[in-house]
Parts: structure tokens; sequence; C-alpha cells
């Protein structure tokens, strides 16, 4: 479970790094490796994309974001300075889905079943509960603001 657990967090680092360079035309750094505490103690008032993952894995990969940076990723994906609630939602999902497309292609040889659903988009406090039968990797990204990739596993 470690290796595929290292598998994804290297897999989630570089596509959202392939997605700035090549989608974006912006520059993203990886910052560090945080935990829930960490992220619920801003006090974050975000948008969170969350994609099912099935398969030999089983879990989630998302996308955790202000609201501010995801209005930055609207203009820069869809050219728009003045964001409808609705575009916002539409461009985090997306994000979320390239994120997880991006890793799905990256570890088809290692994970070769690995399925990804549709995005769900949730607004307001990060709050991502720790249960006995999950894992939470919390990767922290650097564009103009900090923002997160969130790897969740499903314990056997």
């Amino acid at each position: 479970m470690n290796d595929q657990i290292n598998y994804l967090v290297g897999a989630s680092k570089e596509s959202v790094r392939n997605i700035y360079e090549t989608m974006l035309s912006a520059n993203v750094e990886f910052v560090s490796m945080a935990n829930p505490e960490e992220v619920r103690e801003k006090k974050l008032d975000c948008i969170m994309a969350l994609i099912g993952m099935d398969g030999d894995f089983k879990g989630s990969i998302g996308v955790v974001v202000s609201n501010s940076m995801a209005k930055e990723w609207v203009t820069l994906m869809l050219g728009l300075d003045d964001a409808s609630e609705s575009d916002i939602s539409d461009v985090v999902g997306e994000m979320a889905n390239m994120v997880a497309g991006g890793m799905k292609n990256t570890l088809e040889s290692k994970i070769p079943n690995f399925n990804i659903t549709c995005p769900t988009v949730i607004r307001g406090q990060f709050n991502f509960p720790k249960t006995p039968t999950q894992r939470v990797e919390i990767l922290k990204f650097k564009a103009t603001e900090e923002f997160y990739t969130v790897i969740v596993s499903m314990m056997k």
C-alpha cells in the first residue's frame, strides 16, 4: 500500500506541474506535505473538488483552493475576469479532473486497474475527517498563493 501512496504522491506533483506549464502557462512549485489539521487551522474558506478512485486503489483525489485562487484559475483557463459561481465550480472541478487524469496516465503501468469518477465540488471551510479506514495525504503547492491536492486512500 505504501508504494501505491508514493506513486500517487509523485504522480500528483507531476500532474499539477504539467497542467501549470502546458495549460496555464504559469509557474507552480511543490512546497511540502501538509496535514488536515494544518489546513483546517487556516480557516480557509475554500472550494474542494474530489474525484473518486476505484479499482486496485480505492479512495479519492482532489484539489482544495481558496476562492481567490479559484477565480485566478477561471481567468487563466477561460479568460474571464468576472467569474460567476458556476464558472468557479466548473473550473475547480475541471482542475481536479485534469489532476486525476494526469495521475491516471502517469500510473497506468504501475496501477493498471485505476478508474476515476466525475468531480464533486464542495464549498466551505476545509474539514476533512480522518477515520481509521483511510489515510489522507495533502500536498501543498504555491502559484500566486497556496493550494492543495488531496489523496485519500481507503485502507483495507
